[in-house]
């Protein structure tokens, strides 16, 4: 009886050692916060940390969004910023809608002029455009509101293509008649200025 029961008990033993073991090396896996902030800004590791957090859900998300608002100490504050609006757009993150107006034109590196290509690489090339449009509605409508505030030219358009790229939202119609009246307003000047110069 005894033998039996010191068997038994040995047995449940070494079952909890291998648990813990295994559990201890799945914990290993994960990343450190340090190596997650390295990952997100660098070129050769984002696409695969992205993911990583992306399968974690919203896990990750409240120091994500603490980055969002104060990066982590001796990483490339423009890279992580690249990492972080990918996996906002990837969770389609609402809280994170500020910090992609903040950095709506943030730009990874490309080729000539992208705003000339395609739709689908200019979302892929500023990816706190692509995150506002995966947001859809709630995204178009915080930038149709942060337009009335001065803005860039490049944040302007970067701004205009996201309202123009997302469905369902009333304002947007307003809001691009006017970008469309204002860029034809400045077109004109600049024909008249080009005019002058006897540039045209």
């Amino acid at each position: 009886m005894w033998k039996q029961t010191g068997l038994i008990a040995a047995i449940l033993t070494i079952v909890a050692i291998s648990m813990n073991a295994g559990c201890g090396h799945a914990s290993g896996q994960d990343l450190d916060d340090q190596e997650l902030a390295l990952q997100l800004a660098s070129e050769n590791t984002r696409d695969a940390a992205v993911k990583r957090v992306v399968a974690l859900g919203s896990a990750k998300l409240p120091l994500l969004l603490l980055w969002a608002q104060e990066p982590p100490p001796d990483v490339f504050e423009y890279e992580l910023k690249i990492g972080l609006a990918e996996v906002f757009g990837s969770l389609k993150t609402t809280a994170a809608i500020p910090f992609l107006i903040r950095n709506i034109s943030i730009e990874k590196s490309s080729s000539g002029n992208p705003w000339s290509r395609a739709p689908e690489y200019i979302e892929a090339t500023f990816p706190a455009v692509g995150a506002l449009i995966r947001i859809g509605p709630p995204g178009a409508r915080a930038v149709i509101q942060a337009s009335e505030e001065p803005m860039s030219h490049r944040d302007r358009l970067a701004s205009v293509f996201v309202v123009s790229r997302v469905a369902g939202v009333a304002e947007a119609k307003e809001y691009l008649w006017q970008a469309r009246a204002e860029a034809n307003l400045q077109a004109q000047y600049a024909t008249e200025g080009l005019r002058a110069w006897g540039m045209q």
